[in-house]
């Protein structure tokens, strides 16, 4: 996942069953469109944080001690939660997974910034699976879309370097991560007071996949992977780290995500959550020392504007330029008129 700044908008209130009482149904569009930013600046500090603990912890058990703690915080949400539900978000849980599973693959060979940019590629990947199930997909997403594909081919084809295996388990970040964003908002939509049941839910599929990531690739979880974590654990860094990338940048961010998906299409989220590799840049470069270079400039540059694109009403800026001009073009006609018969008089 991504992360960074813009006031927190108000969490739902809990009716003491772990189900929130104010839920995606009620949210206004533009509060959908900022938790859904906020949520990318949370998971952005995500990519620097993994790739500096995942110099102390292999990627497998990292991920696993990450989702255990982020279940943990949401546990008492799913108490009460429908069956259901929680069954459809554990279903969505498992392509977060995948996705969180080839990101970590990839962050082991290549930059920080590089990883997140191709994940914005999800902008491609919901659209077709809108399409396929559906769904009418605007021109505006398709045109939003094509800006997110061009930022991110500035970042891999223009830079000279030849693509090897790690940009590959990059560009599957963005496949599992749109089918994860579609199963979500199906999600919502069905059970649109069930977010922090369902979020709950997709965090505990996420850590058991980690767990069976771990005894697949060393036939059971080594000793010393066990040891090496509880070391780890007395490290007042290492806790603050992963109770940031666990708490902060992935149960607040993911319910965030969660509670605006029953406002927003999954098109629409995602080129507004691709806005997650340029906070993932900007804190790449301040932890870890990543240049950005011109050609990270302009990829940046293509997935702001696609974000702009994809949330601008340019219909409605039409009508209110139309609007607008015919007021200015009536007063200054009514300024006119006041100046000659203001001359006239004098005269």
């Amino acid at each position: 996942g991504a992360e960074d700044a813009m006031p927190a908008p108000p969490m739902p209130i809990s009716d003491g069953s772990g189900v929130a009482a104010v839920n995606g149904e009620g949210l206004g569009l533009w509060e959908a469109r900022g938790m859904v930013m906020l949520a990318a600046a949370l998971c952005g500090t995500n990519f620097g944080a993994l790739k500096i603990l995942q110099k102390s912890l292999d990627p497998a058990t990292l991920l696993s001690a990450r989702f255990m703690l982020a279940s943990a915080v949401m546990a008492p949400m799913m108490m009460k939660g429908r069956k259901e539900a929680m069954w459809a978000g554990f279903e969505s849980g498992l392509w977060l997974a995948g996705g969180y599973i080839v990101q970590a693959m990839a962050l082991q060979t290549i930059p920080a910034a590089t990883t997140a940019f191709l994940g914005s590629l999800t902008t491609v990947v919901c659209p077709f699976i809108e399409k396929y199930t559906g769904a009418k997909v605007g021109n505006k997403a398709w045109a939003a879309a094509a800006l997110a594909v061009l930022g991110a081919a500035f970042l891999e084809c223009a830079g000279g370097t030849t693509p090897g295996l790690g940009d590959g388990w990059a560009l599957l970040v963005p496949v599992s991560f749109g089918v994860f964003f579609h199963k979500t908002h199906s999600c919502m939509k069905d059970h649109p007071d069930q977010a922090l049941p369902i979020t709950g839910m997709q965090m505990v599929a996420v850590a058991s996949s980690g767990v069976v990531w771990s005894v697949l690739q060393a036939h059971g979880i080594p000793a010393q992977d066990i040891n090496k974590l509880w070391e780890l654990m007395h490290d007042v860094n290492f806790d603050l780290a992963l109770a940031w990338i666990a708490i902060a940048a992935t149960a607040f961010a993911l319910a965030l995500e969660t509670v605006a998906m029953a406002k927003l299409p999954s098109s629409e989220t995602a080129v507004i959550y691709s806005s997650e590799p340029l906070w993932a840049t900007g804190f790449a470069a301040v932890l870890l020392g990543e240049e950005i270079g011109k050609n990270t400039i302009i990829g940046g540059s293509h997935i702001v504007a696609a974000c702009l694109g994809s949330v601008a009403d340019f219909g409605s800026l039409r009508k209110d330029f139309f609007k607008l001009r015919k007021l200015s073009r009536k007063k200054a006609k009514k300024e006119v008129k006041r100046t000659k018969s203001s001359l006239s008089q004098k005269n």
